[in-house]
């Protein structure tokens, strides 16, 4: 038993043993990665209960159409950080009453030989009670080609139709809801949209099905420019059209969410204006 003094590690079995622990630095990275998954994972399960709530609109939801459209929250779910993370910066903020008002824009891209004369950027607002966001308003210049009553219809519509869920292409389809949107698809034609949008990014004619497809950036504040702000802030929109001029489908595409499809094309949808 000479030289023992009990049980213990000798020095060399300490420097190795510490060497093998994880330096300060990675410790701090590693929690910022988890602290990064919880919040996203927060913010995903935030935009589920508005998904849900849109399942029972009318429920859930005010609709004020004077002066452009206005979408009140009964129960509101998102943040400001939240509408930030999903890349929708304002450009302009004030506060009145209680209430913040965000201004967002959404500007108009184009392709390396495209040009036009005119604005085709559109502004949203968002207004938050207790940082929670309660409004979402769309000006009356939204609605000079997708009427008020389609676009509310499309948002029932999506709410309430079935979802097939595409984890490796992050789509989500929705097909077959119960809204009656019928009434409204006729009155959203090619020329009107372009009247409205202007010249489209791209245009493609397969199979006798027409799409339009417009790109959209948010546009940012000198504020908000900084390294946390998300670079891919880019909004698709495509809009297909039948040989008869009659919408079949739009898809969106949402920073971090990815596309979201509407199909029309089932034959009853068009039963009733055929």
């Amino acid at each position: 038993m000479n030289g023992m003094t009990g049980i213990g590690f000798s020095k060399t079995a300490d420097k190795k043993i510490s060497g093998t622990l994880p330096s300060k630095k990675t410790l701090l990275i590693l929690i910022l990665i988890c602290f990064s998954v919880t919040m996203s994972s927060c913010v995903y399960l935030r935009i589920l209960a508005l998904r849900k709530q849109f399942t029972q609109f009318d429920k859930y939801i005010v609709v004020d159409k004077k002066d452009g459209l206005t979408f009140s929250f009964l129960r509101p779910t998102l943040y400001g950080n939240d509408i930030k993370w999903l890349g929708l910066y304002p450009v302009s903020q004030k506060t009145k009453s209680g209430v913040t008002i965000w201004k967002h824009i959404l500007e108009k891209m184009y392709n390396d030989n495209q040009a036009e004369t005119g604005s085709y950027d559109f502004p949203i607002d968002t207004r938050y009670q207790n940082e929670k966001l309660h409004a979402i308003y769309f000006p009356e210049s939204f609605f000079t080609a997708l009427s008020k009553d389609f676009f509310i219809a499309l948002c029932k519509y999506m709410g309430q139709s079935d979802m097939d869920l595409d984890q490796r292409n992050r789509e989500v389809r929705y097909r077959g809801g119960d809204v009656d949107i019928n009434h409204t698809l006729s009155s959203v034609k090619q020329d009107a949209l372009v009247q409205q949008f202007g010249i489209p990014y791209l245009t493609e004619n397969k199979n006798g099905i027409d799409s339009l497809e417009y790109h959209y950036r948010v546009k940012k504040s000198s504020a908000s420019a900084d390294s946390s702000a998300r670079t891919s802030t880019e909004y698709i929109y495509r809009f297909t059209f039948s040989e008869q001029d009659l919408l079949t489908g739009v898809a969106i595409k949402i920073p971090i969410l990815g596309y979201i499809e509407l199909d029309f094309s089932e034959p009853e949808l068009h039963a009733a204006i055929n």
